[in-house]
């Protein structure tokens, strides 16, 4: 499998603002009494011409009415070379709705085999796509932070359809709120790692980095500080020119020289300008952008 793809979804912010059942978990969304639609929407539209420039090639797609996240559609399904189409249970019942019939309907078209774990959201059971799972495609591994929106149960269930291992770890604030999802705290890229360790309880810090260096991967290590820039929230994709790593401003701005230069080593940064989405939102660039693998022809056949 590849690691990095250079085909994304997103999702325009029409209706975008602070959503309060999200705001019950993500200690990272800051209410504003202001229309901040416009800015939003301005943001979105710079990083999809970004990415375009960039040579990825992005589906744009509207949202649903009365949606306030569903700028980050990578929470509720992920895409697969073999073909497969993931629908996830999500515990926000604001986002719900984001599975909106005409997108489902083109994802059907190109991935025919789907997995609907949406059901789970009865149960009270949650895993919400590439935010719950940090996926380490190449190798195999499944990293999952706990948390009121990644129930284990499911991450077991998911592995047990996918074949991949769970790497399953607990990651918190320095106040000791759970981090809410584990594209928060660790990127994987085809030969890096971004990974807040000083959020892992000590005792996990070295199982975690023992298994990404068994991955042959580079680990940046970040602080906290970083972390809430989103400076683990990023995306690597390709691009015309080979690979791209797609972060906020604000999450390259906090990295230091030497961090930098190690992810230069392996891609060229991509910084995009969308702080109304971050901090109204609560997400990163990451969390915008869904990635697309078109399924390849004669995958898994004997």
């Amino acid at each position: 499998m590849r690691q990095a793809t250079g085909h994304v979804l997103m999702v325009r912010p029409d209706g975008f603002g602070f959503d309060f059942d999200t705001a019950e978990d993500n200690g990272f969304q800051s209410p504003d009494s202001s229309d901040v639609s416009g800015a939003a929407h301005r943001e979105f539209d710079r990083m999809v011409e970004s990415l375009l420039d960039a040579g990825i090639t992005v589906e744009v797609r509207d949202a649903p009415p009365a949606c306030p996240s569903a700028v980050f559609p990578n929470n509720w399904f992920s895409t697969h070379e073999n073909g497969v189409l993931f629908v996830y249970p999500l515990r926000a019942k604001s986002r719900r709705q984001e599975r909106s019939g005409a997108t489902l309907a083109w994802l059907k078209s190109r991935w025919p085999s789907v997995v609907d774990l949406s059901g789970f959201e009865l149960d009270g059971e949650y895993l919400e796509g590439t935010g719950s799972l940090v996926l380490d495609r190449t190798g195999g591994n499944a990293f999952v932070v706990r948390s009121p929106r990644s129930h284990e149960r499911l991450v077991e269930l998911w592995c047990e359809q996918t074949g991949f291992r769970p790497i399953v770890f607990d990651a918190a604030s320095p106040d000791g709120w759970a981090v809410y999802h584990t594209n928060v705290v660790l990127a994987l890229g085809t030969g890096w790692a971004v990974a807040c360790l000083e959020a892992v309880p000590e005792g996990q810090r070295s199982t975690l980095r023992k298994i990404i260096a068994a991955t042959h991967r580079e680990l940046v290590e970040v602080t906290w500080n970083q972390l809430e820039a989103m400076a683990c929230n990023v995306l690597e994709l390709h691009g015309g020119r080979g690979p791209v790593i797609v972060g906020g401003e604000a999450a390259f701005a906090s990295l230091d020289p030497r961090q930098l230069a190690v992810l230069e080593l392996h891609g060229d940064l991509l910084p995009v300008s969308i702080p109304t989405i971050e901090r109204v939102g609560g997400g990163g660039a990451r969390c915008a952008m869904a990635e697309l693998f078109d399924p390849i022809a004669g995958f898994g056949e004997a």
